[in-house]
């Protein structure tokens, strides 16, 4: 989880404040975000997932095993 959040508070900083601005981002928008790890875009994928799919608390919860 602590992972998950780190990526979230660079979003956040990078202006992605939002449920729908997440939602809406594009491949280029993640790659315009500095100091993105493999595994901070991998989060960004699954959390895109989870806000289209409402399933953002099981996204942020230690006991999720996958957010479909």
């Amino acid at each position: 989880m602590k992972n998950k959040m780190k990526t979230l508070e660079k979003l956040i900083t990078s202006g992605f404040d939002t449920d729908e601005k997440i939602k809406n981002m594009k491949i280029e928008d993640i790659f315009k975000i500095k100091g993105l790890t493999s595994i901070d875009i991998s989060n960004i994928k699954e959390l895109i997932e989870a806000i289209k799919n409402k399933r953002v608390i099981a996204f942020f919860s230690e006991n999720a095993k996958e957010v479909k």
